[in-house]
């Protein structure tokens, strides 16, 4: 009878252990949060190769996050990058965005995600031009100062003729 007795309580230990980790799990995972890394209050994304987008999560060293960029103007796009965290959580992935028209991209919502669970989105500013050149705002011509200067004193030069 003892045996019997034995027999019965490990099936409901084991029943029970496995309940309590599937609580435990899925506790772990709604716990789970990601942010992004950005420059001043906005993520800034151009329309070249070798875009950057970083940040940490609250998940442990080698989990796979997935990170997606998602354009939804007339040109809409889709780019996802996998990669795992490090040990501190954090994560990097690099893009290529140089097929991509910043004009016609629309709102660029990037998000994190595991296990198909996203754990942050946020919108992106996709601008065009390279981070050297002045334009970062994707709607002007990007003139730089020396060429404003050259305009002027061309102008001022043709109405003296005058």
């Amino acid at each position: 009878m003892t045996g019997t007795t034995l027999r019965r309580a490990s099936a409901v230990t084991l029943a029970f252990g496995v309940v309590l980790s599937t609580v435990f799990a899925s506790t772990a995972l709604a716990a789970a949060s990601a942010s992004l890394d950005r420059e001043g209050d906005s993520l800034t994304l151009r329309a070249e190769s070798g875009q950057t987008v970083s940040g940490s999560t609250s998940l442990p060293a080698d989990a796979e996050v997935s990170v997606r960029l998602r354009g939804q103007g007339e040109e809409a796009f889709l780019k996802s990058k996998a990669t795992t965290t490090a040990d501190d959580g954090s994560f990097e992935v690099t893009v290529d965005l140089s097929g991509v028209d910043a004009a016609s991209a629309g709102p660029v919502t990037v998000a994190v995600i595991h296990d198909g669970t996203t754990l942050t989105t946020t919108e992106a500013q996709f601008v065009t031009g390279s981070s050297g050149d002045g334009d970062s705002s994707g709607t002007g011509p990007g003139f730089g100062v020396l060429a404003v200067l050259g305009a002027l004193v061309g102008a001022s030069a043709l109405a003296r003729r005058r």
